[in-house]
């Protein structure tokens, strides 16, 4: 066993290896000592990057699992960030950050993030070089950097313009608008910079962030898109534009289980919630930035709708073909993907009433309407046809199964009564 000052030696020699070498000499070495040391250390890296990015971390989501406006600045460019500071640019800050005290952080804080900012105004005219920095920060600009150095240069103010906040922020009556507008304009004076953050850090404290936009109304001259436009406010909604394009995404397929729908339809609902909050919340004007934005989401969103709907069709006219046609196919056919059509339509039927209330803010509300009773009519007659061959003794082997399942596409479609009915006429049908 080795003396306690050749561990600490052991340690801080391991700790001042290039990134990632300690870990592969730990692996090649086979020893669990060093292994131990080497978990130490990494424990401790991370403790110390997290106190030094505290300011950032309500925006530091993974961006696969939350919205936009709360991943801003996501885990892996915060760990690029830790890596060059300590490593190049300023490691007497990384320091402060593992030992320091707190009183010295926003100093140490402050100091990276102009030694950051440096680096980048010095490789401005080499593109080479610009290129390997944002290959090392995973970066396709360097936006999302200089907005964290904005706020660990403004942490100071930042934290105490957010004191008393809640943490869990429901909606904004009038006192507590007056509140933010009046924090947000003294932190103007305090550090213009990281002011706009305020609302950004407001915001991620939201599940409505789009109810933020009614405390403008007490900021003059803010009053709509167009005005905004011109301020450093505009970032909010943008923010807001880009969380409700991240829920877009969320519906952009056809669902293929019932997992998928009840995923989608919760997304349509937050895209129907935030685009029709924003109007809603300040004047928003279709020749403003934020309306023209706003007007093309909503055409995005039309056309997935439109693409959701086609798609139940398509899949319906496998499952229960018209019975009017002059052959009808009453075998199960299996579609592009694979999956069985009958589970794709229960998926399919299930966001279908999921989503009949938000379909009219994607511009979908007719057609929703229109396809809903088509497949309720189409049941319909399927079952009437069955059923009619089941009594007559000329209904096809799987007539049971294909009664069943229909029953089970009108539970899907909130019609429990229907379902009860369907599997009773079945029962009688076939005692007949």
């Amino acid at each position: 066993m080795l003396a306690p000052d050749k561990i600490a030696r052991l340690k801080a020699l391991l700790a001042g290896l290039p990134e990632g070498m300690a870990g592969r000499l730990a692996q090649a070495s086979g020893d669990p000592l060093i292994s131990a040391l080497l978990g130490d250390i990494t424990a401790e890296d991370d403790a110390a990057r997290a106190r030094f990015f505290a300011p950032v971390a309500p925006l530091s989501g993974d961006p696969a699992l939350t919205r936009p406006s709360r991943a801003q600045a996501p885990p892996s460019l915060i760990a690029g960030l830790w890596a060059w500071l300590k490593s190049d640019l300023d490691p007497v800050a990384a320091g402060i950050a593992r030992k320091g005290p707190d009183a010295a952080l926003d100093e140490a804080r402050a100091a990276g993030a102009a030694a950051i900012l440096i680096a980048l105004e010095a490789d401005e005219d080499d593109p080479r070089a610009g290129r390997l920095i944002r290959r090392r920060l995973g970066v396709s600009d360097f936006g999302a950097v200089r907005d964290v150095c904005a706020i660990l240069r403004g942490a100071g103010p930042l934290s105490e313009a957010l004191k008393g906040i809640p943490d869990r922020i429901e909606t904004i009556g009038p006192s507590m608008a007056e509140e933010l507008s009046g924090r947000y304009e003294a932190l103007c004076e305090a550090a213009p910079d990281a002011a706009p953050w305020f609302f950004h850090m407001v915001m991620a404290r939201m599940e409505a962030p789009w109810r933020l936009l009614r405390v403008f109304e007490r900021l003059s001259l803010r009053r709509d898109d167009l005005l905004l436009a011109g301020t450093d406010l505009n970032t909010v909604g943008e923010a807001l534009l880009e969380d409700a394009s991240w829920w877009l995404d969320g519906f952009a397929d056809p669902p293929q289980t019932a997992e998928d729908a009840m995923s989608a339809a919760a997304a349509l609902r937050r895209f129907a919630e935030a685009t029709a909050g924003m109007a809603r919340e300040i004047g928003i004007r279709k020749d403003g930035p934020w309306g023209r934005q706003l007007v093309a989401l909503r055409a995005r969103a039309s056309a997935q709708m439109d693409e959701i709907h086609a798609s139940a069709i398509r899949v319906l006219d496998v499952v229960a073909p018209d019975p009017r046609r002059p052959a009808p196919r009453w075998r199960l056919m299996t579609v592009e993907d694979g999956e069985a059509p009958a589970a794709r339509l229960r998926a399919l039927c299930r966001f279908l009433i999921l989503a009949r209330d938000d379909a009219g803010r994607a511009a979908a509300a007719g057609a929703h309407a229109d396809v809903l009773a088509a497949i309720q009519r189409r049941i319909d007659l399927t079952a009437d046809s069955l059923l009619e061959g089941v009594r007559r003794g000329q209904a096809p082997k799987d007539a049971r199964k294909r009664l069943n399942d229909l029953a089970g596409f009108l539970v899907e479609l909130d019609d429990a009564e229907g379902a009860d009915l369907l599997l009773r006429r079945t029962a009688a049908a076939g005692a007949a």
